[in-house]
């Protein structure tokens, strides 16, 4: 069986057509997810860094499309608030803005 590919994405991004179940996770599942090999797709460095300082594995920013497969999962950090449009948010910023954590899955 192939081996199924785990991204890192700041949204809950659908990818491609197809099924997909979304539920909430807690930081110490984020860990487990991420002991293993995984593709970071966080486009701004910020919450790269905010989220390496949250889980302490380090996740670069990596600005990249990502098409989901079958039984590829996706580990989401969702922010709980909309920002203005344009607005690029620093380290400090995002410290303060509620968020959580999110495991998207592509079913079929």
């Amino acid at each position: 069986m192939e081996n199924k590919r785990v991204f890192v994405l700041n949204t809950p991004i659908l990818t491609d057509w197809g099924t997909y179940k979304f539920e909430k996770i807690s930081l110490q599942e984020v860990k487990n997810l991420l002991q293993g090999a995984f593709m970071s797709a966080i486009g701004h460095e910020g919450t790269a860094t905010i989220m390496t300082k949250l889980t302490g594995i380090e996740i670069p920013a990596n600005r990249i499309a990502v098409k989901m497969q079958t039984g590829d999962k996706a580990v989401v950090f969702r922010l709980l608030s909309r920002l203005p449009e344009g607005k690029i948010l620093s380290e400090d910023e995002l410290k303060e803005l509620p968020y959580e954590w999110g495991l998207l899955e592509k079913l079929k």
